[in-house]
């Protein structure tokens, strides 16, 4: 009897442990979509074509992929601190802005930080 509810409650807790690593895969799938999407809702809000677009399209890309290497790191290891993560965010989004500023027009990249600005505020309003 004592082995029987021991197994399971271990197939219990092998079963809640596998539902949680399918959430965290489908959660990083479905953040991966939503950046994608995201960068793609820039490259028309910029009115981007072609070369430009494709330049455009891999600085994003670049930016996204190191924020999902933090992510990563900090659900892995939870050995990063507020500070530290701020002052990464920080240095990845400056050197995006820098080079997005020396591929587009002004007006464009005042529309880029415009559009970054309201997603912030959604983001703070728990809209994103």
């Amino acid at each position: 009897m004592k082995s029987s509810l021991l197994v399971a409650v271990g197939l219990v807790f092998a079963t809640l442990a596998s539902a949680q690593a399918e959430r965290r895969s489908l959660g990083e799938a479905d953040m991966q979509e939503r950046l994608k999407a995201d960068v793609e809702i820039v490259i028309e809000l910029l009115e981007l074509e072609g070369e430009a677009a494709d330049t455009v399209r891999a600085v994003l890309t670049a930016r996204n992929q190191k924020l999902a290497d933090i992510r990563t790191r900090l659900r892995d290891s939870g050995r990063i601190t507020e500070e530290e993560l701020r002052e990464v965010v920080e240095t990845i989004n400056r050197e995006t802005s820098e080079a997005l500023a020396k591929l587009l027009t002004e007006e464009q990249m005042t529309r880029y930080q415009e559009y970054r600005k309201n997603q912030r505020a959604n983001r703070s309003r728990g809209r994103y």
